[in-house]
């Protein structure tokens, strides 16, 4: 299925069976503050958190442009309440749940992969065993199941032979839903793949399986058979979606910890604190969680990051991987993407290098594009277009 088109704020909603730690790791990556008790349902209204994308390049552009402020990307996060088997007929917080996912541009799916005899489950017995495969088939289940609603009550109301190539492509997604086969993994033309986008199917949207380990636990799948179990479900029935490891009791520790060098210390003595390319975005502040989740959530939805950069505000921008750069210009404003005539374009770390605009130009690196030119992460850039620059 094409990929559904974004909402002005990148929104990831957070789902999961009740009490395997999502508040717990929506507090980090927000830093907010929301309630994350050991009993189900503690979520109950969705929390909304927007966060700055990490990215350090945006500090060297200001720095190096002396901008009055830097502007960063930003991510919108959904704590969404936890989910039980039946939602999809009402159970749990049922409808309101699903809906509430229905708005989001991509799903943070939380997974236990700890083992600990004080989990309460959601029907309160405590339970040690853990089954990271079957946790994750529940709610993917459920959003499934919720799918099949959708498309047969559409179908119910399609006059058919007014709008043939319609009720083909619902009937293909009916079928395939049947057969236990997501949305995203549906091979469509590009018109029917638009004409489903209005019913928001909520298995279309991209899934990136996040693994909740334990403080301590080993991380890679080859030491650890939680991880690799979700890795093996994730690769089949998840659809081949990807598997990011997070551990919300680390974050939990980290939230109290005020001091920069005292959470250095901590992360240093775990052997976790990153010292990975500062350029790269999510590598630079924030949570571990928040640099994970957003490098994450970049690659799942083809997303780079390009730059704008001058006296008065050094920011980034995002844009699909394949956009050119018309594309990139609408971001900024439709009309400059409409008008766009050529972008005088160079690479970040060019730029960095050189020293500056002025000095990129002499130096004979700052090029000039036309507007079909296609977009490269760390791209600085400078639209002209007719209705000036």
């Amino acid at each position: 299925m094409a990929a559904p088109k974004l909402s002005t704020n990148l929104s990831c909603g957070l789902v999961g069976l009740p009490n395997v730690g999502k508040s717990t790791i929506f507090n980090a990556l927000t830093c907010m503050h929301v309630p994350a008790e050991n009993y189900p349902f503690c979520t109950i209204d969705p929390h909304v958190g927007m966060v700055a994308v990490p990215d350090s390049r945006l500090d060297a552009l200001q720095a190096l442009s002396h901008s009055k402020k830097a502007v960063p990307a930003a991510m919108q996060f959904v704590d969404i309440a936890g989910l039980v088997k039946g939602a999809s007929e009402g159970a749990g917080m049922g409808n309101a749940f699903l809906q509430n996912i229905r708005d989001v541009d991509a799903i943070l799916h939380l997974v236990r992969c700890f083992d600990s005899p004080d989990v309460v489950r959601a029907d309160g017995e405590i339970e040690a065993m853990v089954d990271p495969a079957g946790d994750a088939g529940v709610i993917d289940t459920e959003l499934l199941l919720s799918d099949l609603q959708t498309i047969e009550r559409a179908l119910g109301k399609l006059k058919r032979k007014s709008d043939p190539e319609l009720a083909s492509a619902l009937t293909y997604t009916l079928e395939s839903l049947q057969s236990g086969v997501p949305a995203r993994r549906l091979k469509l033309e590009t018109e029917a793949a638009l004409a489903l986008r209005p019913y928001n199917l909520l298995t279309a949207k991209p899934v990136l399986y996040l693994a909740n380990i334990g403080l301590g636990d080993d991380p890679y799948s080859t030491n650890n058979a939680h991880v690799a179990a979700l890795h093996e479900y994730a690769a089949s029935d998840g659809g081949g979606a990807p598997v990011a490891v997070v551990c919300a009791v680390l974050e939990a520790e980290l939230m109290q910890m005020d001091d920069a060098a005292e959470r250095n210390e901590f992360l240093t003595e775990l052997g976790l604190l990153s010292e990975g390319a500062a350029s790269e975005v999510g590598d630079s502040d924030g949570g571990l969680a928040l640099g994970v989740v957003v490098r994450a959530a970049y690659k799942l939805l083809d997303l780079q990051t390009f730059f704008t950069t001058g006296p008065q505000e050094s920011r980034a921008w995002r844009v699909r991987v394949g956009g050119d750069a018309a594309a990139a210009a609408s971001v900024i404003h439709t009309d400059i993407g409409k008008n766009l005539v050529k972008a005088e374009v160079v690479s970040f770390d060019t730029l960095i290098e050189d020293g500056g605009w002025a000095e990129a130009k002499a130096a004979g690196h700052l090029r000039t594009e036309a507007k079909d030119y296609l977009m490269h992460d760390g791209d600085v850039c400078h639209f002209l277009h007719s209705g000036g620059r």
